[in-house]
C-alpha cells in the first residue's frame, strides 16, 4: 500500500509546489511601494541575500543619479506567455517618470528558462531589444546554464545601469520629478540595525565592566568613599540605559542598590558594635553645627545621622553634592561660598585688556 502511494504522494507535493510557485501579475510582491529603497523582487529567494543587497544599491545609485526606474523580478515560473506577462506587469506597476517614461523591467522566469527585458518610450532609444538581446546572451544564459543566478542577475543589471549612467543618457532620461529612492544609495536598514543592537550590548558590558572595577577599586575603602565613588556613575548609567534599549538598565540597577546599602542599609556603633539608627531629615538639624545646617539648606552637603540607641554614639556622615555651585569658604571651610555677581566692567579691544569683575560671597561667615 506504502508503495502504491508514495508516487501518487509525490506528484500531488510537487504539483502543490509548482502551483505555489506560480505569479500572476496581481501575486507577484511589488517590493518598492512597501519600501522605496528596494527594486529586486525574489519572493523565491532564487538570488542570495547578498546579490539581492548588492542589487538594490546599484539601482538605488542609478535613480539616484539619473532618476530612471529600473525594476527586477525574479521568481521560479509565471501564469502566461513570458513577453505579454512582462508588458503587463510593466504597465501595472507603472514603472518609471510620467514625464518622460523612463522605466525599465528585467523578468526572470526560472522554471521558463526565459529571460525579458522591457523598456519605456523614454529608453528604447538607449536599451532597443537588439541591445536587450544581448545583454541577455552575454549575462543571463551562460550563467543560468550554470545555475547562477547571482551573476548573470548582476551582470545584466550592472550593463543596463552603465548604459543609462553616460552623461549623454543621464541627460536624456532624467526626469523633472523627485525620487523617491531614498537619498543614501549605501544605507541598509537591517545593517543600521545590527550595528545599534552592537553598540547596545557593547554599551552593557562596558557599563557592567565597570561596576566591577568599581567594587574592586572601592574595597578596603570606609563606606562614604565607596558611596562617592558609586554615585558618580549613576547618572552615566542611566543614560546609556536610554541610548541602549534598556540594555545597560542591569548595571545602573546593581550601582542603584549599592548605592542605596552604602547609604541607607545596616550601621554599625563603633563603640558598642550594635546596629545605629538613621535620624530623619526633620529632626537630623538638632545635631549639626550651625555651617553644617547652612550646607544643607542650600544643597551643598547632604548630612545622615546615625545615632545609637544603646549608648547614645552620634556619627555625622557628610555627603558633598558634587553638581552644586557652592566651594569651600577659605575663612570659615564651610561649602557656602558662591558667585553672586559676575559683570564686565571694561570691554576688551585691539589695544588693551578688558576688566572682569566675579564677586563671591560666603553665605556661612560672610567673607566677600
Amino acid at each position: 500500500m506504502i508503495k502504491r502511494l508514495l508516487p501518487i504522494l509525490l506528484i500531488i507535493f510537487t504539483a502543490a509546489f509548482a502551483a505555489a510557485a506560480t505569479y500572476s501579475v496581481d501575486k507577484v510582491p511589488n517590493v518598492h511601494l512597501a519600501d522605496s529603497t528596494r527594486f529586486v523582487s525574489n519572493p523565491d529567494g532564487i538570488l542570495s541575500p547578498e546579490a539581492e543587497a548588492q542589487a538594490n544599491a546599484l539601482l538605488r545609485r542609478l535613480m539616484r543619479e539619473t532618476s530612471a526606474e529600473v525594476a527586477c523580478v525574479v521568481v521560479d515560473d509565471i501564469d502566461g506567455e513570458p513577453d505579454d506577462f512582462a508588458t503587463d506587469l510593466f504597465r501595472r506597476w507603472g514603472i518609471g517618470k510620467k514625464d518622460n517614461n523612463n522605466g525599465v523591467l528585467v523578468l526572470i522566469a526560472k522554471d521558463r528558462r526565459r529571460a525579458v527585458i522591457r523598456t519605456g518610450t523614454g529608453v528604447e532609444g538607449l536599451l532597443p531589444d537588439g541591445l536587450c538581446g544581448s545583454i541577455i546572451r552575454a549575462n543571463m544564459i551562460p550563467n543560468f546554464r550554470r545555475e547562477d543566478y547571482d551573476s548573470g542577475t548582476l551582470g545584466a543589471l550592472a550593463d543596463i545601469a552603465g548604459i543609462l549612467s553616460t552623461p549623454e543618457a543621464r541627460a536624456e532620461v532624467m526626469s523633472k520629478y523627485a525620487n523617491n529612492a531614498g537619498s543614501d544609495d549605501d544605507f541598509d536598514g537591517d545593517a543600521a540595525f545590527k550595528a545599534y543592537l552592537i553598540l547596545c550590548v557593547f554599551l552593557t558590558v562596558a557599563g557592567l565592566t565597570l561596576v566591577v572595577y568599581k567594587i574592586i577599586k572601592t574595597a578596603g575603602m570606609p563606606r562614604q568613599q565607596k558611596y562617592v565613588e558609586f554615585h558618580k556613575i549613576q547618572l552615566m548609567l542611566l543614560i546609556d540605559s536610554f541610548v541602549g534599549l534598556g540594555m545597560p538598565l542591569i548595571a545602573y540597577l546593581i550601582v542603584y542598590f549599592i548605592c542605596k546599602r552604602l547609604r541607607r542599609g545596616k550601621h554599625l556603633c563603633a563603640t558598642c558594635g550594635k546596629p545605629m539608627k538613621l535620624i530623619d531629615e526633620e529632626r537630623d538639624n538638632d545635631f549639626l553645627t550651625r555651617e553644617q545646617d547652612i550646607e544643607e539648606r542650600v544643597g551643598s552637603v547632604d548630612y545622615d545621622v546615625w545615632r545609637c540607641p544603646a549608648d547614645g554614639t552620634t556619627e555625622i556622615i557628610p555627603y558633598v553634592q558634587l553638581d552644586s555651585a557652592f566651594a569651600e569658604c577659605p575663612v570659615c571651610h564651610a561649602r557656602t561660598f558662591h558667585v553672586v555677581s559676575d559683570r564686565i566692567t571694561r570691554q576688551p579691544s585691539t589695544t588693551h585688556t578688558g576688566t572682569r569683575v566675579v564677586t563671591r560671597q560666603c553665605v556661612s561667615c560672610g567673607f566677600e
